[in-house]
């Protein structure tokens, strides 16, 4: 997560530093007007980008593992959010599951809390489930 608040942060510098640049060189009001809406949706952007950051991090994050008993880490899956009805992030693991419905050989994947149990996603892949499972709307900033 700090390479994605870096990155925000980066952004907003660069465009304060084209502000600077713009000022400086007595240029037209409307492209001093225009640079200072670049900078002012960067800095809502990093602004909102922190809202996020700091919702994931209040709640911590697990590591997405297999259904087995041993629990077996996915490599190179991004860190589990915390459960958005428990908080737990001790037990999250991605389940395939067949259904009547579906051919036998085209699981789709989803992932459960094993604190609470609690299911979300439904995919194709695990590592979209997983992705789906830590796209929830409270970490859009769309519920606090």
């Amino acid at each position: 997560m700090s390479e994605e608040l870096e990155a925000a942060a980066l952004q907003a510098h660069q465009a304060a530093c084209a502000m600077d640049a713009i000022h400086a060189s007595g240029s037209p009001e409307e492209t001093i007007d225009d640079a200072y809406g670049l900078v002012q949706d960067a800095v809502e952007a990093l602004s909102q980008r922190l809202h996020e950051l700091a919702q994931r991090q209040r709640l911590g994050t697990g590591v997405f593992t297999d259904a087995s008993a041993a629990r077996v880490p996915y490599k190179d899956f991004p860190p589990a959010l915390a459960c958005g009805f428990c908080s737990g992030t001790s037990d999250i693991h991605i389940v395939g599951k067949t259904f009547a419905d579906a051919p036998a050989d085209a699981p789709l994947f989803q992932v459960t809390c094993g604190q609470c149990g609690v299911d979300a996603g439904c995919a194709p892949t695990a590592k979209e489930a997983a992705e789906q499972w830590n796209e929830r709307e409270q970490f859009r900033g769309k519920r606090s």
